[in-house]
Formats: structure tokens, sequence, C-alpha cells
């Protein structure tokens, strides 16, 4: 057995769900058409049976398709977009974490300096050692499930003065809650792509309910077709 259970089994295979299909049609021939004949006005309410198994078996299709096209978006755009997300963020701290970026570059006071190069200077040291720690913690590839950036050795900036260097402050803030944002949309997705046990359950019986419908329909057009001959005769 592929499965655990015998269920399971005879829903997921094929041949084994044919073989379902075909014990439903014989026996509902012999009880129906063969043993206790039903007549027409029976015939008639039993497309109230056969036409609501159907619909139960519709609902499991519906659920398996929510899966089947969650699972598929999760893959093809969230995971790519949050992976994105997170490659831009590293990337961005690893362009100002650069020997040869403006915020790590040996820099000297020169007659043109403003009055406060000292401080400008400090701020963009402090940037600079911030982004290479920072990029030391942090792994180049986010693993799955996407931890929180924190949980990767990420410290958000909170002693350095905005007045300063405050393109890459807010850059780094805005990169930042991309990839937070992208990481909700993420989990999200990945729990709205779970089934619930109503809709395992349905998944499951879905096919057998299916199966007994079309025998069901099979056998009525063969009861109708003997009450006809019968009254032909």
């Amino acid at each position: 057995m592929r499965f655990d259970s015998w269920l399971v089994e005879l829903s997921a295979t094929p041949l084994y769900l044919l073989f379902v299909f075909l014990l439903f049609l014989a026996g509902l021939h012999v009880i129906l058409v063969w043993w206790k004949p039903l007549d027409e006005v029976l015939w008639k309410k039993v497309d109230y049976i056969w036409l609501g198994t159907a619909a139960f078996g519709l609902l499991a299709a519906s659920a398996q398709a929510d899966r089947l096209m969650s699972q598929n978006f999760l893959d093809n755009v969230e995971v790519p977009h949050t992976i994105s997300t997170y490659e831009s963020l590293r990337d961005h701290l690893m362009r100002a974490g650069a020997s040869d970026s403006h915020l790590c570059i040996t820099r000297y006071r020169s007659p043109l300096s403003p009055d406060d190069f000292d401080e400008i200077v400090q701020t963009q040291q402090k940037l600079c050692a911030w982004s290479r720690d920072i990029l030391s913690r942090m792994p180049r590839e986010v693993p799955l499930p996407f931890p929180a950036l924190e949980e990767i050795g990420y410290i958000p900036i909170s002693d350095v003065h905005a007045k300063y260097e405050s393109w890459y402050v807010e850059e780094t803030k805005r990169l930042a809650e991309d990839y937070r944002f992208q990481r909700k949309q993420y989990s999200e997705r990945v729990e709205s792509s779970e089934m619930s046990l109503g809709e395992s359950l349905f998944s499951i019986v879905g096919p057998l309910f299916l199966a007994f419908a079309l025998a069901l329909r099979i056998t009525k057009v063969s009861g109708e077709i003997k009450n006809a001959k019968r009254k032909i005769r």
C-alpha cells in the first residue's frame, strides 16, 4: 500500500477507483434494475440522490483545486518574492559595507570640509561598522521557512542620527520592512494552502462520491430503458 488507509488507497489510485466504480455499477444494477426495479416516479427521485452525491464530489474537487493553486502560487510567487526582498536588503548592506563605498572610505579634512565634518565621518563610520557586522551575521541565502530578520542576525539601526546619511538609514528600514511584509504574506499563504480537516475528508471521499453518483446515473438510464420496454410490450 502507498498510504496508511484503505480509504485513501481506494480514492487516490485510479485502478482501485475504477474497480470501486464497477462494483457500485454492478451492485446498483442488481438491486435497482433486476431485484427490486423502480417505477418512473422513483427513478425521477433518484436524480436528487445522484445529483446530491455529485455535489459532494464537486466540493472535494474544489478543495483540491484550491490547495493546488495555493501551492503553485506559493512556490512560483511568494517564495521568489520573499527571497528577492531578502537579497535586496543584503545587497544594500553589502554595497554600504564595501571598502570602496562612500560610507567606509577613509576621509580627510580639507579647507573645503564642512564645519560638522567630524560628526559626518563619525556617522559614516558607525554605519560602515554596523553594515559589516550585520553582513557577517546574516546568511547569504535565507533559509525556508523564512525566519524573522532578528533570528538570522539583523539588528535595526538605533544609535545613528538621521541627519547624516538619512538616505541610507531610511532605505535600510524600507528594505527590512519589505522583507517583513513579504514574509508575512508567505506565512499567510502557507496557512491557506494547508487543508482543514473537513477539506481533507472531502478530498479523500470525493472521488468515491463521484464514482457512486456516476454509477447511479448509469443505473438510472438502464432502469428507465427497462421500464420503457415494458410499456411497449
